[in-house]
């Protein structure tokens, strides 16, 4: 049975829906316990596979606000936590100059108060856009070709327990490479919901491999013979258990899918 390669901070979770057809596979893990034998059924089913990467929320347009040069700010227009449009006047200054808004969003932190001086590159004030809400995804450099832009991605809120739909809008162009390990980092834009709230913990999962309508038996009832073959015990004449080499294809880690050995 073929090992599948293992992925940094990566796992695989599956959905099988079953139903079941007879025939005989004995677990393994009650091959030792003299004659006795459990039987399991094999079953028809589907499996499909996941990739899943963890981030937390961020906005996707933020603005920095900060002094171009020495100024004096005579008038701060909003007040912390208030909506901002594009292009608002924010601050004016002694001199009567504008200081406006790049982006809409929320005024979450003001730094100054009026008639403070300031100088050139001080902070002035901070804009987040909580309606525009996005993830950022580290991917190791094995699973890049299960990613694309435009892909749809399911992406859970774990305060929350709810699922959102993502979509893929941004991909690195190069790897990070950390402690010799190299990844790329992916961007994802959430649909909008009030209810999510930016540095909430998220997991996104990203479709791997899909079998449909196949023969699934449990992992547990695998077993290797002396030529690394892959095996599971049957019922014989008399029922005595016999020896059934198979050929396994997708798994989850709990089920299995059955290419040749097994028949219905």
């Amino acid at each position: 049975m073929a090992k599948t390669k293992k992925k940094n901070k990566n796992w695989i979770i599956v959905v099988a829906v079953v139903l079941l057809i007879s025939a005989l596979v004995v677990p393994r893990f009650l091959r030792n316990k003299g004659n006795s034998y459990s039987e399991e059924v094999v079953k028809v089913g589907n499996i499909e596979t996941y990739y899943t990467f963890s981030g937390n929320v961020e906005s996707k347009n933020t603005q920095n606000v900060m002094a171009q040069k020495v100024m004096q700010i005579s008038e701060v227009i909003f007040l912390e936590g208030d909506k901002i449009k594009k292009d608002e006047v924010l601050f004016i200054t002694s001199q009567e100059e504008e200081i406006k808004s790049k982006i809409d969003g929320t005024l979450s932190k003001i730094y100054v108060q009026e008639d403070a001086s300031v100088m050139a590159g001080a902070n002035l004030c901070d804009i987040i856009d909580f309606d525009h809400l996005q993830i950022t995804i580290k991917v190791d450099e094995y699973d890049l070709p299960s990613i694309e832009i435009g892909k749809e991605v399911s992406v859970t809120i774990n305060a929350l327990d709810k699922t959102l739909t993502g979509k893929i809008s941004e991909i690195s162009n190069t790897a990070i490479n950390k402690n010799g390990v190299a990844y790329f980092t992916a961007t994802l834009d959430l649909e909008e919901d009030a209810a999510v709230k930016v540095g909430m913990s998220a997991e996104a999962k990203i479709l791997n491999e899909s079998v449909k309508e196949v023969l699934i038996i449990p992992m547990s009832v695998l077993q290797f013979n002396e030529l690394e073959q892959v095996y599971v015990l049957v019922k014989g004449d008399k029922g005595r258990p016999l020896e059934q080499v198979i050929k396994v294809g997708v798994n989850d880690g709990k089920n299995v899918e059955i290419i040749e050995g097994l028949t219905v």
